[in-house]
């Protein structure tokens, strides 16, 4: 499985840590669900760190998208 982890460092800089690792279990959870993608389809396919209220809390915080666009 490819890691995403490497290609997130670059957003370490604008935002914090919790959101970039967070940012990278709900990713690479999405390349490895297929079908319909919930959180709870999410919470099952990822690993340490991404329980379902984990990736409530990633959903329901203020993330700068057009930052993060622009930065990638």
């Amino acid at each position: 499985m490819l890691r995403i982890m490497p290609y997130l460092e670059c957003l370490s800089q604008n935002f914090p840590k919790k959101t970039v690792r967070m940012l990278g279990i709900v990713s690479e959870a999405m390349l490895c669900c297929k079908g319909r993608i919930t959180m709870l389809g999410l919470s099952r396919w990822s690993g340490k760190g991404g329980s379902y209220r984990s990736i409530q809390r990633f959903y329901g915080s203020k993330v700068d998208w057009l930052l993060l666009n622009w930065l990638f």
